[in-house]
């Protein structure tokens, strides 16, 4: 089980509440879903680095998962943009910057492979984040990013992946203040 967060971005603006996001589902994950502690792998702010987040997928997972027969859970609380050419996802990593989109983000297809190479049983993603270039806020991500809307599925999932978002592309992911969590989470 993998779960991570970005709260405290350094040169991006911060997701509101993506950190309580991640601990609240850490607990979903052990009272409901069953997991153990030690299987679960529980990053915020500077443990959620580009690298840190490649090493749990490609170092810590695959000790973790039994080939066939251990079900993958990913949680992500945080930033995604789309790519320049409009069919790439990215999620923004704690050290991502505004500058640098493609070198310091993770695509989600990374993310999806990573997952595959360990031949889980199956995968369930719950991904906290919207794809629209603009932020819980309702403002704008990056000073030169404009909402997108992608119009084609960008991501093919394998048929043991089930995914749930907490928006459509051309949508917002929202906070509540009230609730002091993403409205998805």
């Amino acid at each position: 089980d993998v779960c991570s967060s970005d709260l405290n971005y350094k040169r991006v603006p911060k997701a509101e509440f993506a950190n309580e996001d991640a601990r609240a589902f850490y607990d979903y994950a052990i009272r409901a879903l069953g997991v153990r502690p030690e299987n679960i792998k529980l990053m915020l702010d500077e443990q959620a680095y580009e690298v840190e987040i490649l090493a749990a997928f490609q170092n810590w997972l695959p000790v973790k998962v039994k080939k066939s027969r251990t079900d993958v859970y990913v949680f992500y609380s945080g930033h995604g943009l789309p790519g320049e050419d409009g069919k790439s996802l990215y999620i923004l990593p704690q050290g991502a910057d505004r500058q640098f989109i493609a070198k310091t983000a993770l695509n989600q297809q990374e993310i999806i492979a990573a997952l595959q190479a360990v031949k889980p049983k199956s995968v369930t993603m719950f991904m906290d984040a919207c794809y629209s270039g603009q932020i819980r806020t309702g403002d704008t991500l990056l000073a030169s990013a404009r909402p997108i809307a992608l119009t084609s599925a960008s991501v093919n999932f394998p048929s043991e992946f089930t995914v749930f978002t907490a928006s459509a592309p051309d949508q917002i992911a929202s906070s509540s203040p009230d609730l002091k969590h993403g409205i998805f989470s």
